[in-house]
């Protein structure tokens, strides 16, 4: 997917120098006012397509990253998180690409449409080398005085209509490898997409995860259950408490969080036999319907909202090697991806640039992919928020004193 997506960004510039000018001036087969507005509007999608797609891809593999961590940690806990609900024709940011991408299909036909009118002189293509003044001739309606202009006789007829020939098809083939070479990147990348939202996909089956510990005959989960990913943030929003009665340890802090389902989950589950606790004496908390009817109504979560195991992870006040480590892992990976969509709002700004230029000279009609340029900056920047506010716990915690020894 990185692999395509980066192709997908290094054709931009061929793309820029090659695709049609949007101007009834510069491309004389746009027809009417409605076409060169129409060709402007769904133009810009197609260079603001790489950056939608790799705030998603982004935020994929730092969910994957985060998610997975949490998953087998609680796992070893007794409980299986389910990701069911969250699919990708209910995320927004998803959704977004795919219209994007429509709008992109839009422009392809729209320029497919200019070609068919015969209008392929109109793209630039720099590897056909001919003089604009035999192009001009080339399109005289009187042989004899075509060729008396340029000084040449009749035997050159055959070598200047085969000229022409190779003119016109060779552009329309350049437009249309362009054209190819951006769709083709496009549609593996929403469906690469789409394949990888699903993260149970990606997961180690449990029976696979059960096997290994079969040599110490042993299981981890004795008492094995499972509930939704949200219901699993909504557990772990009273980490830093928890934390502190843990003391710092993360895998007690996961049994806590596990054994205080399993008090609560006949709310949940109908005809579910509630087990007892084995941590905290089931005196100490009384159950409240209106807790599982809480955890009932909770809504799937999203790719913005995906990152939310960050949290807990990347609190400092968890102690332990691996924690920490992860901690640097993470702080890495997210100063890469941070690096990257930078680099994506500088494309976009130099493209904001261009567009307010045209402006500046009083063509108001590039207002309209203005508009949808700004549009993917926002998109970036709540992206880019989103990555920052995952460090927010090394900076709101503190790291555990270790015990001095006497």
């Amino acid at each position: 997917r990185v692999a395509v997506l980066l192709g997908l960004m290094l054709g931009l510039k061929e793309l820029q120098e090659n695709f049609i000018r949007c101007s009834r001036e510069k491309t004389p087969m746009i027809a009417s006012y409605g076409e060169e507005i129409f060709c402007m509007y769904t133009k810009s999608y197609v260079f603001c397509f790489p950056a939608i797609a790799t705030g998603v891809l982004l935020l994929l593999m730092g969910r994957d990253l985060l998610q997975k961590r949490l998953y087998y940690g609680i796992l070893k806990s007794g409980a299986a998180i389910s990701f069911s609900e969250n699919v990708a024709h209910k995320d927004p940011f998803f959704i977004a690409m795919v219209v994007n991408f429509l709008h992109c299909i839009a422009f392809y036909v729209f320029t497919l449409n200019i070609l068919a009118r015969g209008g392929d002189q109109v793209i630039d293509t720099p590897d056909l080398k001919v003089q604009k003044q035999v192009l001009h001739l080339l399109q005289a309606t009187s042989a004899p005085t075509l060729f008396a202009s340029l000084g040449k006789n009749h035997t050159h007829a055959a070598m200047m209509g085969a000229e022409r020939v190779a003119l016109s098809g060779g552009v329309s083939y350049e437009t249309i490898k362009l054209l190819v070479m951006h769709f083709m990147p496009s549609l593996l990348i929403i469906v690469f997409i789409y394949l990888a939202y699903d993260i149970t996909i990606t997961l180690v089956p449990l029976s696979e995860y059960l096997k290994a510990f079969e040599a110490e005959d042993t299981s981890p989960v004795p008492d094995l259950c499972t509930f939704k990913d949200a219901i699993a943030k909504k557990l772990l929003e009273k980490a830093p408490e928890l934390i502190r009665t843990c003391e710092g340890d993360l895998e007690r802090l996961y049994e806590i969080v596990v054994d205080k389902y399993r008090r609560h989950r006949s709310e949940l589950q109908t005809g579910v036999i509630r087990s007892k606790s084995i941590m905290v004496p089931e005196k100490t908390e009384a159950e409240s319907p209106r807790w599982g009817k809480r955890m009932k109504t909770l809504s799937s979560i999203g790719l913005t909202k995906s990152l939310w195991p960050a949290d807990t992870l990347m609190r400092r006040d968890i102690s332990g090697d691996i924690p920490r480590n992860f901690r640097l892992f993470w702080s890495i990976f997210t100063v890469i991806a941070m690096l990257w969509l930078l680099n994506l709002q500088v494309f976009l700004l130099w493209v904001l640039v261009k567009e307010v230029k045209e402006i500046m000279m009083y063509d108001f009609a590039e207002t309209i992919p203005l508009t949808v340029v700004l549009a993917h900056m926002v998109a970036v920047t709540i992206i880019m928020y989103v990555y920052c506010k995952t460090l927010a716990p090394l900076a709101t915690t503190q790291s555990r004193m270790s015990p001095r020894i006497a």
